[in-house]
């Protein structure tokens, strides 16, 4: 089924940046809302702290999606509520499949802040994210990720040496 092509197509698309920079990544199995994990690597080779998540997703229909600047997907409230939830960086991944290319946002920072500008009601079952057209997965994006996910790694061992 295409489904299946292009799904494997993103996951080979978004890893091969990756590992350009000198990071790893694999496959979560089984998938529990990730498709994805990738460990830093710092420029001296060594590891860094904690890993960050990808969910994928795939389409030969991007314009499907298009809204003006942005890409506007929906997903499932136990995505939401996940994302909210984790402790490292959770990246949602949009894949074009025709113009081989990839979008991306930081579903964890997109999901808490909308967590606090609004109420789900109990009976909701999904909830749009919007990911930029500017955030085009490239070289620029894997270091804005691995930035990103260190910064959260350094907030959370200070709080840690604060609490002891």
């Amino acid at each position: 089924m295409r489904e299946h092509i292009i799904a494997d197509l993103s996951e080979n698309y978004v890893q091969r940046p990756f590992l350009e920079r000198g990071h790893t990544c694999g496959r979560v199995i089984p998938d529990y809302g990730y498709d994805l994990s990738v460990v830093t690597f710092d420029s001296k080779g060594y590891r860094e702290g904690a890993w960050l998540y990808l969910q994928l997703k795939a389409t030969d229909d991007i314009e499907k999606y298009g809204i003006n600047d942005m890409f506007s997907f929906t997903i499932d409230v136990a995505s939401y509520n996940q994302y909210i939830k984790e402790l490292v960086p959770v990246y949602f991944v949009l894949f074009d499949a025709q113009g081989r290319q990839a979008y991306w946002v930081n579903a964890r920072t997109y999901c808490r802040g909308l967590a606090k500008t609004k109420k789900l009601t109990d009976i909701q079952q999904s909830v749009q994210i919007y990911i930029p057209r500017k955030n085009v997965m490239n070289f620029t994006a894997i270091d804005e990720m691995q930035k990103e996910k260190n910064a959260m790694v350094k907030r959370g061992q200070e709080a840690m040496n604060n609490d002891a």
